[in-house]
């Protein structure tokens, strides 16, 4: 719902959205609930969404302060060095719930705290979402202190000797090119699965600029080394061939590049790429976040298609 339409919204659109949620859960389950309100707050909500992302709060509190006034909420708004503090007193939704039904049913609630994730997710905020009654709740809004999604990929990357050699491997290599690889600590990734040598690659990370909207890394895979198939549903990245020959698996086609190819992969395209030759890509990218990295193998413990 949109809140800046015009016209009168019916007390009663609470009651069957109320309804259709607890029908959704029960059927379908919480993932594809959760799924449901990451798209309405992304694509329904595009707008405070393209905000967020672009560091600014101020689509996300007029929306707010537009329906509690609208409805006739009970609430207040702070802002300070810790944040914003959205304090719902009482809810106008909640209330006339509980109105008509005596009680505000256990998923109410959870239709906002799931939106709030789907408005925070891969942006520079996380929004806490506090439920202190049946009709009164606070959302904090945070700007992380670091959005740094590097330290989110050395989590999942190998470490210690075993990484250094191969870093120090693939540098040796690029440097016997004539080339040099820039002054930053590489991440070697096995994508968990402990086979380094047939499922990996080594990534170079030069920019993931969030506000500023752009990314740009070098990858390196060894020869017979695979990037395993994933696809994005936020990134939109071309690559381009430095040096080497890979087998690109792009959008069902598999096909060769070389040395001065480039190939744009759309967001959500499945591909994948095997070493022919020892290779070097350059990806430029919108920004880089490790959440939206969903691979086929669902044991890749890395992204949104996890399932331990």
């Amino acid at each position: 719902m949109r809140y800046q339409d015009t016209g009168e919204l019916h007390r009663d659109f609470h009651l069957s959205t109320n309804g259709t949620i607890s029908y959704v859960l029960e059927k379908y389950g919480e993932d594809f609930l959760r799924e449901l309100f990451r798209r309405t707050a992304q694509f329904v909500y595009k707008d405070i969404y393209q905000h967020l992302k672009q560091g600014d709060t101020g689509a996300l509190l007029e929306h707010w302060n537009y329906y509690f006034h609208r409805e006739g909420g009970d609430f207040s708004l702070t802002e300070d060095a810790d944040g914003i503090t959205f304090h719902v007193k009482k809810c106008p939704a909640a209330s006339y719930i509980i109105q008509r039904e005596g009680k505000v049913p256990e998923t109410f609630f959870l239709q906002v705290t799931l939106l709030n994730e789907g408005w925070s997710e891969n942006t520079p905020f996380s929004i806490e979402t506090q439920i202190l009654g049946d009709t009164e709740y606070i959302m904090t809004v945070r700007r992380n202190t670091k959005v740094d999604e590097l330290d989110k990929g050395f989590d999942v990357a190998l470490q210690g000797e075993f990484a250094r050699q191969a870093a120090q491997r693939v540098r040796d290599t690029v440097n016997s090119w004539g080339l040099k690889l820039p002054d930053v600590e590489p991440l070697v990734l096995d994508f968990g699965l402990g086979e380094f040598e047939k499922t990996g690659e080594v990534e170079f990370w030069i920019a993931n600029e969030n506000e500023a909207g752009y990314c740009g890394k070098f990858l390196f895979v060894f020869p017979g080394q695979t990037c395993p198939r994933h696809m994005h549903k936020e990134k939109l990245e071309t690559f381009f061939i430095v040096k080497g020959k890979v087998l690109m698996c792009h959008d069902g086609r598999e096909f060769v590049m070389a040395k001065g190819d480039v190939l744009r992969v759309e967001t959500g395209t499945l591909h994948s790429f095997t070493g022919i030759e020892p290779t070097l890509l350059l990806e430029v990218s919108r920004p880089s976040f490790i959440e939206d990295n969903f691979f086929e193998n669902v044991k890749i413990p890395i992204g949104g298609n996890y399932k331990p």
